[in-house]
């Protein structure tokens, strides 16, 4: 099958990784053809280079404008031709996959390419905020119409598209995310080790880790205040926020909320990594402070390498992989709470045993790739083969 990806970008972030992920899949496990069309840059177009055609084009800048270019009936013609060019080049796709509606730029300047006759996928791993964003920009209803299957990256993303977007629930099929890099056995004693010597840490201290970018949705500037409250009755837990850079001094800001708690020796900002997997064994704790998240991938990435969960209720698909019983859930926004898990974990070493077992099996044996791709590829055969 000749497939042509859509992404928004190439970032080392989550549905990036994802979309990386699947097309390789679907070349490798499946003998497709699959080109790539991605709405900006990043240091994963090497990566998707590897896989297949692929082109990017600078959707960020056309998003802008674009409702005033609408307005004035006018086009940014030269990106549109090219994307005219390349899509005609390489031999007219059987199946179009959009992955996330931050990609509904990239999909806007290919539309007018695409035959009715072909099909359109689209994977939506986002939730209120991000939806917004992007409805305010682009036509994302008119996209969620157009497609044929429309797979959502958690159970509460579905439910976010019926009542908000009113979407058919029978047009969309829930697919959580899945381990995109594979578990391996290591020995977490040295990895411990090295990650309190990178931090200039004790070599006894528990270290509570989150990943993520800056924005709003992940809620950074948390992680002081849960610091605030759990270093009062324990000072040998450190805080970690992998993730994002200082760019803007947006790590000095978060370190001048924990200088003033009285935290900063507990309190670190690392940058973005390209694979985190020697923080996770090096980490006791993952604690996940979105006020929205869909279905994180550092979520199932942490649990599978055995960390216990704590999130905020309400806020996304934590709910549906915590569950009962691997790991905690706290109120919405509810600082003091979570650090109360955390000291109960400190206090209690059985208890996030059991957490962090039960989490490590269910991401492992519910979150592979092959079986993502299993039901992703069946849906896209419902549509392609009629």
């Amino acid at each position: 099958m000749k497939i042509l990806a859509v992404g928004h970008e190439a970032s080392r972030t989550g549905a990036p990784i994802l979309l990386a992920s699947l097309m390789r899949s679907f070349r490798d496990d499946h003998n497709d053809s699959v080109s790539i069309l991605l709405g900006g840059g990043g240091p994963m177009v090497a990566d998707y280079s590897a896989i297949g055609p692929t082109h990017t084009i600078d959707v960020q800048r056309q998003g802008i404008f674009s409702k005033l270019k609408r307005a004035l009936k006018s086009e940014s013609l030269d990106q549109a031709k090219r994307v005219r060019y390349w899509y005609h080049h390489n031999n007219e796709p059987e199946l179009i996959y959009i992955n996330t509606v931050a990609a509904a730029g990239a999909w806007e300047m290919l539309q007018r390419n695409v035959p009715r006759s072909v099909p359109v996928v689209v994977h939506v791993h986002e939730l209120q905020s991000i939806i917004d964003q992007y409805q305010s920009v682009f036509d994302l209803e008119s996209l969620l119409r157009r497609c044929n299957v429309v797979i959502a990256g958690a159970g509460c993303v579905k439910s976010l598209l019926v009542n908000e977007l009113n979407i058919s629930h029978q047009k969309i099929h829930v697919v959580h995310d899945w381990l995109c890099r594979d578990i391996v056995s290591q020995d977490v004693s040295s990895q411990r080790q090295a990650l309190r010597k990178t931090l200039g840490i004790d070599a006894s201290a528990k270290i509570c880790i989150s990943v993520g970018t800056l924005d709003w949705r992940k809620a950074p500037e948390t992680i002081p205040m849960i610091a605030g409250h759990v270093c009062k009755r324990n000072e040998a837990i450190h805080f970690l926020w992998l993730g994002g850079t200082n760019v803007d001094h947006a790590f000095d800001r978060l370190c001048i909320d924990a200088k003033k708690l009285g935290v900063a020796a507990n309190v670190h900002f690392l940058s973005a990594v390209e694979d985190p997997t020697s923080y996770y064994l090096g980490a006791d704790y993952f604690a996940l402070p979105s006020r929205e998240d869909a279905y994180p991938l550092v979520m199932v990435e942490a649990a599978a390498y055995g960390l216990p969960i704590v999130a905020f209720a309400n806020s996304g698909g934590a709910t549906e992989f915590i569950g009962d019983d691997r790991g905690m859930l706290v109120p919405y926004l509810d600082t003091i709470a979570m650090g109360e898990v955390i000291l109960r974990w400190a206090r209690d070493p059985s208890l996030a045993l059991k957490h962090s077992n039960n989490a490590k099996r269910h991401a492992i044996d519910n979150h592979s790739r092959e079986g993502a791709s299993g039901q992703i590829r069946k849906l896209i055969r419902g549509v392609t083969i009629r």
